[in-house]
């Protein structure tokens, strides 16, 4: 990288995390003030946990228009002013216990909404501000700080929160989302974009931008292949998510915390490929990029041996480090591949088809699992696995026909 490009990946990366450090804080302390009133607290959270999921089905495909149509840079800026003033804002409120409830479900809901418009413009500006031969290196070190600061993120965000209060938290994380905007007023981008001339800014006109995107990503044979393996993964890997909170009655010594072991353990491991990813990744391939989804695989089906028949503490959490290595190198190369073959126009709109269909998968997913997997069935794991293996393995059929056929 040369020294602009180095800049540009300081000031992303810094104004991503410090965005992201805000949305943790502000979503811990407004659950935790929700959750501590006792009159329908709970309903409260429920409304605030899912208005989030519903106003991304919403209102991510339109953020992906909203990218490819207007400087991308400036979207990032403004919707972080514009998140810090909210906050800042809602901290005066704080007083007013009568009204706070709906305020942050109504701040909540706005939040999101800025973070749709602004989600997938941060993931195509950098073919404006990076070479194409160093995106891997810049999603590395992006990776790297967001695995760190959901470790670190939390914790730091409880101490806010008990030292400060919920005013406290709220001027914290609107002073961070505005100094995120700061940040990113540093970017300079190096790659000229030819703007096409745009059709009016209408609904319609909105609707058939949305059409185009998904026309142009089935247009793109390995591109959907890659994006429709990575929806079916969201699939699975909600099943896991829903399993391991379970993975204590799975063991057989009840003195011992496998589930905190398997959370250590994933965040060792997703450092430790975010930071290693472009040592060993020079060239960006489908098959390889699969090839971590079929390691995951094994890493399942085995992970669901050793909790029925060894059940081995370190076995758990070298698998379980290794699995969430892959993972991380998936994601880096995945989304080093979109960025690259992709063609510019249409980045934001490919960004956000893929935010869509992981925001649906995902629930969908918890659904279907908890309807019928058993809580402490470590089979559970293997079915996971072989179906992971499966689902790659037709789809490096699908690439190498593809290949075949050109």
């Amino acid at each position: 990288m040369n020294k602009i490009e180095k800049k540009n990946t300081l000031a992303i990366s810094a104004g991503k995390v410090i965005s992201r450090f805000g949305n943790i804080v502000f979503d811990y302390s407004n659950v935790t003030y929700l959750a501590s009133k006792s009159n329908g607290s709970l309903a409260f959270v429920g409304i605030y946990q899912a208005s989030e999921s519903v106003i991304s089905i919403i209102f991510n495909l339109f953020g992906g228009v909203i990218a490819d149509r207007f400087n991308r840079k400036k979207i990032i800026i403004i919707t972080d002013f514009l998140s810090g003033i909210l906050c800042l804002l809602l901290s005066f409120f704080v007083s007013q216990a009568k009204y706070l409830l709906y305020l942050i479900v109504l701040a909540n809901v706005v939040l999101a909404i800025f973070d749709c418009l602004s989600g997938p413009s941060y993931k195509s500006i950098v073919k404006e501000v990076i070479e194409k031969d160093n995106i891997q290196k810049f999603n590395s070190v992006l990776e790297t700080s967001s695995r760190i600061t959901q470790v670190l993120g939390p914790l730091i965000a409880v101490f806010i929160y008990k030292q400060a209060g919920m005013r406290g938290a709220l001027l914290v994380d609107g002073a961070s989302f505005i100094l995120s905007g700061l940040i990113t007023t540093a970017v300079i981008p190096i790659v000229e974009v030819t703007i096409v001339e745009k059709k009016k800014f209408s609904l319609s006109n909105l609707v058939s931008d949305i059409k185009e995107g998904f026309i142009y990503v089935y247009s793109k044979k390995k591109i959907f292949y890659l994006i429709a393996l990575s929806s079916l993964c969201n699939f699975l890997f909600a099943g896991y998510n829903l399993i391991i909170p379970f993975t204590n009655k799975m063991f057989s010594a009840s003195n011992v915390n496998v589930y905190g072991t398997i959370l250590t353990a994933e965040a060792v491991g997703g450092i430790a490929g975010a930071l290693l990813s472009s040592f060993f990744n020079k060239k960006l391939s489908e098959k390889k990029i699969i090839g971590f989804i079929t390691a995951n695989g094994l890493l399942l089906a085995l992970l669901g041996i050793v909790f029925k028949y060894f059940q081995s503490i370190p076995v758990i959490f070298i698998i379980v480090a290794i699995f969430s290595f892959c993972l991380s190198n998936f994601n880096i190369q995945f989304f080093s591949k979109i960025q690259s073959e992709v063609d510019t126009e249409y980045l934001g709109r490919v960004f956000s088809i893929i935010f869509t269909v992981a925001v649906l998968f995902m629930p969908i997913g918890s659904l279907v699992f908890s309807a019928f997997l058993k809580a402490n069935n470590p089979n559970n794991f293997i079915f996971l696995g072989i179906v992971m293996i499966i689902i790659s393995i037709i789809f490096i059929f699908l690439i190498d026909r593809l290949s075949s056929e050109k």
